[in-house]
Order: C-alpha cells, then structure tokens, then sequence
C-alpha cells in the first residue's frame, strides 16, 4: 500500500521552487564543511538558523541521491536523547568509506 501524503505536504512540496530546493542544498553543504567529522541534522540546522529541523532531514535524502554526502554509519544523540544519522560532506573525487 502506498503512503498517501497530507493535503499540507503536497501544498507545501509545490510550492518549494528548484530555486529554494538548490538554495537549501548549498546551505546544508556549507555547514557541513564546517563539521570535521560529520554533523546530525540538529546541528546543521542550528548552524543556518533554522527553526526547522526537519527541513534539514527531507533535504538530506535528495543530497543522498545526487551523491553530495554521505552517511558515516555512525550515530550521534539528539538535544533531546534520540540517536540521529551523522552525515559527511563528499568532496569531488573523494570515495564513501565503506
């Protein structure tokens, strides 16, 4: 059975223009630079300012996909004590650990 999204997330997705998709993708690269050894996606949040943490997790599958980070296997805690996914930036020519 296939999920079926809320009216709210399917408004929400149409209006997310390439534009604004690309923008939060160069936002979450940059802050990733920035985190030697990988960020979760409270602290990328944190470190644009954005209230929305989720916003960074719905982005992160998409830089996934288009091979821009990668995932470290490793896991980190939440400020609230919820193990989250650490990511890494991918620099060109650079290989995912395995």
């Amino acid at each position: 059975m296939e999920r079926q999204n809320p009216e709210t997330s399917i408004i929400a997705d149409r209006m997310m223009t390439k534009e604004l998709r690309e923008y939060d993708h160069l936002k979450i690269l940059e802050a990733l630079q920035t985190f030697d050894n990988g960020a979760i996606y409270t602290q990328i949040a944190d470190y644009n300012f954005w209230t929305d943490k989720n916003k960074v997790s719905r982005r992160m599958l998409e830089l996934l996909k288009l091979g821009k980070v990668y995932l470290t296997g490793e896991k980190r805690n939440t400020p609230l004590g919820r193990p989250a996914q650490v990511y890494k930036f991918l620099k060109e020519g650079e290989i995912v650990p395995t």
